[in-house]
């Protein structure tokens, strides 16, 4: 049944792809081009927009670009395999928190979602962020089943770590 639901999230991506939405697309594509040439230099041209500086969306659609022959559509592709990543992430979240059935409800309604297919093929961090955001939240729930306590050394690092409220008068008070 899993993989029914990944079978369509896919089909349904695909379908429902509309590659560049806005003028952020558009900026994360010309720097991935940029890089795609070897045009480093134009690539420094662009240093006051902040697509240039998230180098984990732009390699991989460059390499894709230079692949494909600088097919626009290969560039963002390759978020697919993130959203497909997120849907199979949101079942094993739902299956550790309750049981398959719900994790196959959680992972047909994100596989489905309009906002979350709208940018499953558009090249923005979006798509990687959710995947790791769901890494994260996964990590968190085995994490709180398997372990019955916090371990003394991550303790201290947590509470040593400054805070943004540590020159306040929050932190006099406490």
């Amino acid at each position: 049944m899993l993989g029914c639901i990944l079978l369509f999230a896919l089909f349904y991506d695909l379908f429902f792809a509309n590659g560049y939405v806005g003028s952020d697309a558009s900026r994360y594509f010309e720097a991935a081009h940029k890089i795609a040439t070897g045009d480093w230099e134009g690539l420094t041209t662009l240093k006051n927009d902040p697509a240039t500086y998230r180098l984990g969306l732009l390699l991989p659609a460059a390499l894709a670009l230079r692949l494909s022959g600088f097919d626009p559509v290969a560039a963002s592709l390759y978020l697919l395999l993130f959203h497909i990543g997120t849907v199979f992430l949101i079942y094993a979240i739902g299956t550790l928190l309750h049981n398959r059935g719900a994790g196959l409800i959680a992972a047909a309604l994100v596989a489905a979602w309009p906002s979350v297919v709208l940018y499953a093929a558009a090249p923005l961090p979006d798509p990687a962020c959710f995947f790791f955001l769901c890494v994260s939240l996964y990590a968190l729930i085995l994490g709180q089943k398997k372990i019955t306590r916090i371990p003394a050394p991550a303790l201290v690092f947590a509470v040593n770590q400054p805070s943004q409220f540590s020159n306040s008068s929050f932190s006099n008070a406490v």
